[in-house]
């Protein structure tokens, strides 16, 4: 028979209330599950048995709830105890004095439970009553007024959780403002957790930016407008981390915030630093972070994003794989909760990422089959989840599919991947930021089933449901410029397909003015080049859509330039002459300049501290607004635009501008002269064959990099590539522009023509087009002599620089040349010949001529400042990768370990008084990167933008023999007609000595039987770029 309980009589209730409390206590330090039974049983005792009202019951009665909330037993899904909890909160609630002390504490202590209930319940309600009851606190606290800084905090808390729940933009409204009543709070009492509201602010802050915030706008001034709020962010978790009074959990919270900002920001941005910082900060995050806290899934996660998002600037694999290892981990340390579908999603991604660099099976079948868990474990009320977990589903069964396309096409896997891609598109508010994303990625598979129909009409239909699902997706304007412009682009491309050419113009000229929002001039340039890369044919197809849809060959031109070389374009415009506006108004003139020399010093000096992107963005920002004012003063409405079709005619009036555009639905060549732009259809020129043939000039297995037994057979190959140049593309135009020429005939017979080289074409030897060099007609340069400029702008820069008065006459050649190569890998060149005939050029018109034999990066880039000639005879180093990394070869020293002159070390180089540049080294006028091509980034190039108004450069290897030829009948021409003065450089005489120099090389004999005109590979790779 089981023992009666003691009556009220024999119960010493003063006993089991400070066992109670004395539990209590320790159950707060230790966390021990016997501890808090021990705490639960003396607590339930008491308010059984203590008088109803009196002191100790009301303080047993909020500690036995708070306790058993604490224990969170669960019968069949059942929260057990959080329901006995709220029982026992309420009836406290009904039975304390309403001026009793303790209710606000009692309403946040109820606020919590209530809280933890809705993770079961999922109502609403809940949420909405622990807010009332953490406002209730807020009112109350006069009775407490100590914890009016914690009721505060509660308010914010529940509203973080409806927040979270339920994402509304009027919710976070009322969250920030929480947020600024708590840290106001906070630090009029100078609280040692301040810092932490700071954190919570400026998180808040973020998300808004995130939610509401123009990103086109951002990208052209983070620091203006809603875009303060993330650069506000990024600096008060600075601020908070060089604290000296932070714990290490609050240390290791402000890490990762710290680190997902900055990850924000480097997705608008670019900015490398940005994501390097966000891992490093990430890094320092997981260190603080204890093994057993509830914090280290998320701190693990954070930074196996913020690693993903390094390895696909960088494609540094062990960057992905320390990535993974980290999505693993957190997958461990979260096994429960609500965030499991988040970390099995999240490592579902980075799986996928390796499969497609490694094409490891294994990889791939995990990466399916933890993307369908994550949506298995997530309910579909937890909308936004679900939709991104829905979406990853999608990709990963996209890519099963996709695997089997090369064999047999599985259409059930094709189809299971659009349902999936649809339940996430629909599911998902247009106003969300991933919106665009979804409706993409709908629509590209769309388009993939629309291959597979077997029945045509119902093809069709496919395809025009794809198209209008990518023309939505480039239209939310909650979407990043990056999603607009990919899916837009998408979007034209299709519409060409289908002949529906005027909406196709529509969106091109959209998605190409989207470009400069893409790749905004306050980026780095590497960043900019890195955002730049894939995109550039984008005015290739723009210009196509313009001429089928009826616009005239003007405006198709101007959408063809304005997607061509934005890099140099940016940097031409920070270094255009301005001399106009000094004349105007000094005072402007004055600011302007001054913007400009800091935007430059910026990419310069590795010395400037701060916050590097947060400057540059002020600055561009600065300098935007001083351009808009300044077009409103008289006869500058057009200042640092882009060249109206009067000023290309101008432009083209020492000699036509040629610029071809060649696509699968028509080629074109654009033709500017003096008096008419026009555009003159190719039939002939199909891109099938010009990309056949561009292979053979350019990458890794050119015919141009051949070995002396393999030299005649390639010349051969060059030979017909060619004359199918001439026939298809140069001649058409020759004849259109009257250039009949005449055999035999110097240089100074002949007209100017300028190739403007981007696209495809860019890559060819237009000035070597045709055959029967100096015998016929049948080739370019019988016709006119050539010149290169990449972009029109390109060419109006050089103008502008060689007319600038005051410029210093040239008295002075610099000649570099590196015989004798210590890198492995690198043959010995005999460039004394080379030499010899500069020197003796030099000497006999009466200039001094140094000389720099195997020279450091640093000293050439020294001396050539006072050198307004200067001329390499050394390797060329072209780079398959990354256009900027492609260099000039000389000797390695401490600053430059590997000796190497890149383009992007000569980026920032200004020459005030340049007048030729003479690169006689392997490829350097050529461009191998194809997903850039339409950027010109080359040696050649960058010497013009330096401020060399003539550069004479290579599109191939350079013969040493060939070179020293070539060379030596160039300057013997060129400094013999000066008289020891070069003079200004706008007559186009560098251009004609050139074209004289290579046909004296022409003419000469390679034994009794050949002359050396038939070695194109000799002669040809020779090029003059600029005017």
């Amino acid at each position: 028979m089981a023992e009666s309980p003691p009556s009220e009589t024999q119960l010493d209730i003063e006993l089991y209330y400070t066992r109670a409390n004395d539990f209590f206590r320790e159950f707060s330090k230790d966390g021990s599950r016997n501890t808090l039974e021990s705490a639960i049983e003396n607590a339930d005792i008491v308010v059984c048995h203590a008088p109803k009202g009196s002191t100790k019951y009301l303080k047993m009665a909020w500690m036995l709830a708070h306790l058993v909330s604490q224990r969170g037993d669960v019968q069949d899904g059942v929260p057990v105890d959080l329901e006995r909890s709220v029982c026992l909160f309420n009836t406290w609630l009904e039975e304390a004095p309403d001026s009793h002390f303790e209710r606000p504490f009692v309403c946040c202590l109820l606020a919590g439970v209530l809280k933890d209930r809705f993770g079961y319940s999922k109502n609403r309600e809940d949420l909405e009553e622990a807010l009332r009851l953490a406002y209730k606190a807020v009112e109350r606290s006069d009775l407490d007024p100590t914890y009016h800084l914690m009721y505060l905090r509660t308010v914010q808390e529940q509203l973080e959780s409806i927040y979270k729940s339920f994402d509304e933009l009027e919710v976070l409204d009322r969250l920030i403002l929480a947020r600024r009543h708590v840290l106001e709070e906070s630090t009029k009492r100078d609280d040692p957790e301040r810092w932490r509201d700071m954190d919570d602010l400026e998180r808040g802050l973020y998300q808004r930016f995130e939610k509401t915030g123009n990103i086109a706008d951002l990208q052209e001034a983070l620091p203006l407008a809603k875009a303060v709020l993330l650069d506000e962010a990024i600096e008060a978790y600075r601020t908070a981390l060089a604290s000296t009074y932070l714990s290490n959990d609050d240390r290791a919270m402000i890490s990762s915030n710290l680190a997902i900002a900055l990850q924000a920001r480097y997705e608008t941005s670019g900015a490398a630093e940005d994501i390097e910082e966000a891992v490093s900060k990430a890094r320092d995050s997981v260190s603080w972070t204890a093994a057993q806290s509830n914090q280290r899934a998320v701190r693990l996660n954070g930074l196996g994003t913020s690693l993903s998002c390094l390895y696909n600037r960088f494609e540094r694999l062990e960057n992905l794989n320390e990535a993974i290892d980290c999505a693993r981990e957190a997958v461990k340390c979260a096994s429960r909760g609500s965030d499991h579908g988040m970390y099995l999603s999240n490592l579902s991604t980075k799986l996928s990422r390796r499969y497609n660099s490694t094409h490891s099976d294994e990889d791939r079948s995990e990466s399916v089959m933890l993307a369908r868990k994550a949506v298995e474990v997530t309910p579909k009320s937890e909308w936004m989840r679900y939709a991104t977990y829905t979406h990853n589903l999608a990709t990963r069964i996209y890519e099963e599919y996709l695997s089997t396309v090369e064999l047999e096409p599985n259409v059930g896997k094709l189809e299971e991947a659009i349902s999936w891609s649809r339940i996430a598109f629909d599911c998902t508010p247009k106003t969300h930021t991933d919106w665009s994303d979804y409706a993409y990625w709908l629509g590209w598979r769309q388009m993939a089933l629309a291959t597979c129909a077997t029945d045509v009409e119902k093809g069709w239909a496919l395809f025009d449901e794809g198209i209008e699902t990518l023309k939505e997706a480039s239209m939310p304007e909650s979407a990043s410029p990056m999603q607009r412009l990919r899916a837009a682009r998408a979007a034209a491309l299709m519409l060409m397909c289908r002949e529906r050419w005027a909406e196709a113009n529509e969106l091109s000229t959209k998605t190409v003015a989207l470009l400069s929002h893409v790749s905004p001039r306050s980026m780095m340039r590497q960043d900019m080049q890195f955002r730049l890369s894939g995109l550039s044919n984008l005015s290739t197809f723009a210009a196509v859509a313009s001429l089928n849809s009826g616009s005239g060959p003007e405006e198709a031109l101007a959408l063809l330039e304005m997607g061509r070389g934005l890099i140099f374009g940016f940097l031409i415009g920070n270094r255009a002459d301005v001399s106009d506006l000094g004349s105007i108004n000094p005072d402007i003139s004055s600011q302007y300049d001054e913007i400009r020399e800091q935007l430059t010093q910026i990419s310069i000096s590795s010395s400037i501290r701060g916050d590097v992107v947060h400057h540059r963005q002020e600055l561009t920002k600065r300098l935007t607004t001083l351009e808009d004012q300044i077009r409103e003063l008289p006869g500058l409405s057009r200042f640092q635009l882009p060249a109206s079709g009067d000023e290309l005619k101008e432009l083209a009036s020492e000699g036509p501008l040629v610029s071809f555009n060649v696509t699968k639905f028509r080629s074109d060549a654009f033709i500017v002269t003096s008096k008419s732009i026009i555009v003159l259809p190719l039939p002939a020129l199909h891109e099938v064959d010009l990309q056949t043939n561009v292979r053979k000039i350019i990458g890794k297995s050119r015919l141009t990099k051949c070995t002396l037994v393999q030299r005649n057979t390639s010349n051969k190959h060059l030979a017909k590539i060619l004359i199918w140049l001439w026939e298809v593309a140069v001649k058409p135009v020759m004849n259109y522009l009257g250039l009949t020429g005449a055999t035999s005939s110097t240089a100074s017979d002949l007209p100017r023509l300028w190739w403007v080289t981007s696209g495809l074409m860019g890559l060819m030897p237009l000035h070597a087009a045709g055959s029967g060099w100096d015998e016929s007609l049948e080739n370019t340069a019988s016709r006119c002599v050539s010149s290169y400029v990449h972009t029109m702008k390109a060419l109006a820069h050089s103008r502008s620089r060689a007319k600038q008065p005051n410029r210093t006459v040239p008295d002075r050649v610099l000649a570099v040349h590196t015989p004798q190569m210590n890198e492995e890998g690198w043959a010995d060149l005999n460039t004394a010949p080379e030499m010899a005939a500069i020197t003796t050029a030099a000497s006999r018109a009466g200039l001094p001529c140094a000389v720099l034999e195997s020279p450091t990066v640093s000293s050439v880039i020294d001396e050539m400042r006072r050198s307004p000639i200067v001329h390499f005879a050394c390797h060329g180093d072209p780079s398959f990768d990354d256009p900027s990394q492609t260099s000039l070869v000389l000797r390695a020293d401490t600053t430059t370990p590997d000796g190497h002159m890149t383009v992007d070390q000569l980026f920032d180089e200004t020459h005030q008084h340049a007048q030729l540049a003479y690169l006689s080294a392997c490829c350097t006028a050529q461009q191998y990167d194809e997903g850039l091509i339409d950027e010109g980034i080359h040696l050649g190039s960058v010497f013009q933008l330096m401020g060399f108004p003539a550069v004479v450069a290579t599109l191939w290897e350079a013969d040493d023999g060939a070179a020293t030829e070539v060379a030596g009948a160039f300057y013997r021409r060129l400094l013999g007609r000066s008289g020891g003065r070069l003079g200004e450089m706008e007559d186009g005489r560098v251009a004609r000595c050139l074209h004289d120099a290579m046909a004296e090389l022409r003419g000469k004999r390679l034994g009794r039987r050949k002359r050396k005109a038939e070695d194109v590979l000799a002669w040809a790779p020779f090029v003059h770029v600029g005017i």
